[in-house]
């Protein structure tokens, strides 16, 4: 007798869980107006950020918008070869949808509906380091993370309102909100997740094809199997993370098309960006920029603060250097075990 009950209960968890599964992952209804916060101004001329680049678009359909740190009030809609910095705010709108490569080869596609902040991304192959932090305020999004054999130090964190992810390499899938964080394991992947109550507690371990979901203040559910068709509904709403699969379809905006209305992308070496006096360091003699080329960057830079315009040493040697006993970011709770 007990035995059925366990089952039946067993059961019911999994149907409650499938429930839960159809409705986080129904289609996005979302608009700009309710996406990007109010006061962003947003145009079709892109400027670099400060420092070096840490990822480049690589597709887009729709209209997603980044917002630098330091120009919190002006946005720039994505197109495909723009570069993406520390600090970055990306907003995918309605229908808006973006892929882009880190600077250690990872590939990150957002959907509709998505906020995501780069807080930091540090991949140094020389010294075998890899650091990253990024902050999903809500939305979805797909990562397939690279796995670095042999790293000293190899960390790449997602943190949600409700929850952080860690991995070391792999094919994931993130929903976040206020209330509700979802994570979905893919092909071949082992993923640790953690609810923010208590970061120090034991995380839930997802393999593959498993799915966890966390409420605000409470602790990872436990894993539950997703069918082929479940998984094949979440990977659609994404734009393919398979490196392989580059070529752009036919309602995506293309690099040198710009906007519905029109607009055309500036020519990186034509950018110029304001660099306060502090942010000049000097690039260590290793320093290797990954698969971002260096010829993308602008060449020259406008240094903010005086009256005369003149050139300064170019935006390569801008480059945070990575100390291994660095702080987090402000927000990040401690690392799973």
């Amino acid at each position: 007798m007990n035995t059925k009950k366990y089952k039946l209960a067993s059961i019911c968890t999994k149907v409650l869980m499938t429930a839960v599964l159809l409705f986080v992952w129904s289609p996005v209804v979302a608009s700009a107006r309710s996406v990007l916060p109010e006061g962003i101004t947003v145009g079709d001329t892109f400027y670099p950020g400060y420092g070096s680049p840490i990822g480049k678009v690589q597709r887009v359909k729709g209209e997603v918008v980044a917002v630098h740190s330091h120009a919190a009030e002006q946005g720039f809609r994505l197109r495909p070869g723009m570069m993406l910095y520390k600090g970055d705010t990306l907003f995918t709108m309605k229908k808006g949808k973006v892929r882009f490569r880190m600077n250690d080869g990872s590939i990150l596609s957002l959907a509709s509906g998505t906020k995501l902040v780069l807080n930091k991304s540090v991949y140094e192959k020389k010294k075998k380091s890899r650091s990253s932090f990024l902050d999903m305020a809500f939305g979805k999004a797909r990562f397939l993370v690279v796995k670095l054999i042999n790293f000293k130090h190899s960390e790449f964190k997602v943190k949600t309102p409700t929850a952080v992810c860690g991995v070391r390499g792999s094919d994931y899938v993130i929903e976040a909100s206020e209330q509700v964080s979802v994570f979905i394991a893919l092909e071949t992947t082992s993923i640790e997740v953690s609810g923010n109550k208590d970061p120090k507690a034991k995380p839930v371990v997802l393999n593959e094809y498993e799915m966890s979901k966390v409420y605000a203040g409470g602790y990872p559910s436990e894993p539950v199997k997703l069918t082929p068709e479940e998984i094949k509904r979440v990977k659609e709403q994404f734009i393919s993370v398979n490196p392989d699969e580059s070529e752009p379809e036919a309602d995506e905006v293309q690099a040198d098309t710009g906007t519905e209305t029109g607009g055309k992308t500036v020519a990186m070496s034509d950018v110029h960006v304001l660099v306060p006096e502090d942010a000049l360091v000097k690039m260590p003699n290793d320093f290797e920029v990954g698969d971002v080329e260096k010829d993308d960057i602008g060449k020259t830079v406008r240094q903010s603060g005086i009256t005369e315009e003149r050139s300064i040493i170019s935006q390569t040697t801008l480059i945070e250097q990575f100390n291994e006993d660095d702080e987090w970011p402000d927000g990040f709770p401690g690392s799973p075990d």
